[in-house]
């Protein structure tokens, strides 16, 4: 179950991510839970990262679609990051290129995650 889910779209590709995230979570999970789908053959590369200015990278997970479909899938949080700070808000950027082999990327859609204690 994803908590407060938000939907990410980006072309024939979509997101069901959540929208806040408890930092007692990442104590117990190493990974935040994510819904991928496509309508459409593509690549999807799903990224959390944090800060405002600049973008460090958390986790990043690529889905590829041979066929339409749907997928979950859970992207690696490290807990102990160095660069992790608790007054920092998070993002989810959503980055797809059409095609199961497509060297080309579009550019991603990008939302905010809000952190609670």
């Amino acid at each position: 179950m994803i908590p407060a889910p938000q939907l990410v779209g980006a072309g024939p590709t979509s997101a069901v991510a959540p929208g806040i995230i408890s930092i007692g979570s990442f104590t117990t999970s190493r990974c935040v839970l994510v819904r991928v789908s496509s309508t459409a053959p593509a690549r999807t590369l799903v990224t959390i990262f944090s800060g405002v200015r600049s973008k460090r990278l958390f986790g990043q997970k690529l889905v590829i679609f041979r066929q339409p479909g749907s997928v979950r899938t859970c992207i690696p949080v490290p807990a102990n990051a160095k660069s992790f700070n608790l007054r920092t808000k998070l993002g989810l950027a959503l980055g797809y290129s059409k095609g199961a082999a497509a060297p080309k990327p579009n550019a991603p859609t990008i939302k905010p995650i809000r952190l609670v204690p």
